[in-house]
């Protein structure tokens, strides 16, 4: 073999060479053609993957919210009536405990305002009745006023004098409201109830029959006085209120009770039938 076929044998082998090696560099710097079937398979399992994890996420607990207040437990409830307090009716009612009041006023009209006669009348009033009798007609001078009260959130209200009395209706012990009865120097305000049963009690107790009626068979009916203590309610100038009374009866002793007004009737009926 001549030097120049060697020679040429020799290029032919470099060239093969290097081109070999360009194409390695060349396939691996070009990236693979992907599949589109395989690339779509690929997008829908990422996608039912992310769509399973999804709702897993909405369980996960969330941080407080300080704005939202919790609703109360069905355990709490409104305080009870010895522990309620309403700084509007500060006191407590003794009659009623569940009941609460506040000081305040109640108009009471004057009985004399329904009847308002011109200055003309009045002057002939006058001169008549100074002719006929030598003396001026009677007028009414009884003035309107505001009485005190406690007026409770039950819509009843409690005098605490009224216009006639001596003592006191109703009067605060502490901060309750409690019903006045007669009278006790070391006391202002004697519990109305005990006073009330305390009299029952005695009147009952007392063997003496100190009144005395005549019926028309000569017969003599002896009574004494009997007291039934109980919680009356009372509708004065336009308000309500209760309070303890003692109910007056007269026990005699034929075994019976009567008020004044039946044994008054008796006796009467008995003189009527009686023969002349």
């Amino acid at each position: 073999m001549s030097i120049r076929k060697c020679k040429r044998k020799l290029a032919l082998c470099i060239a093969s060479l290097f081109w070999a090696a360009c194409d390695n560099d060349s396939s691996s710097s070009v990236a693979p053609v992907p599949d589109p079937e395989t690339n779509a398979s690929n997008e829908v399992s990422s996608s039912s993957e992310s769509q399973t994890e999804t709702p897993s996420s909405s369980f996960e607990e969330q941080p407080a919210n300080p704005d939202i207040q919790e609703p109360a437990s069905s355990s709490s409830e409104i305080p009870s009536s010895s522990s309620y307090f309403n700084p509007d009716y500060p006191y407590t009612l003794g009659l009623h405990p569940s009941v609460h009041c506040k000081d305040s006023t109640f108009y009471v009209p004057s009985p004399c305002q329904s009847y308002r006669p011109s200055l003309k009348t009045v002057v002939s009033e006058l001169a008549d009745n100074e002719a006929l009798y030598g003396v001026p007609p009677q007028t009414c001078a009884i003035p309107a006023r505001e009485d005190s009260i406690f007026k409770c959130d039950n819509g009843m209200v409690y005098f605490k004098k009224m216009a006639a009395a001596t003592t006191k209706s109703f009067d605060l012990v502490g901060d309750t409201i409690e019903q006045c009865a007669g009278s006790d120097a070391n006391n202002p305000c004697p519990p109305a109830k005990e006073y009330y049963t305390k009299q029952a009690e005695e009147a009952e107790a007392s063997t003496e029959y100190p009144h005395k009626y005549k019926l028309a068979d000569n017969t003599i009916l002896n009574c004494k006085d009997a007291y039934k203590t109980k919680l009356d309610t009372v509708k004065a100038y336009g308000a309500m209120y209760d309070h303890w009374i003692n109910e007056f009866k007269l026990k005699c002793d034929d075994g019976n009770e009567y008020t004044t007004d039946e044994l008054m009737d008796l006796v009467s009926k008995q003189n009527s039938a009686k023969p002349d």
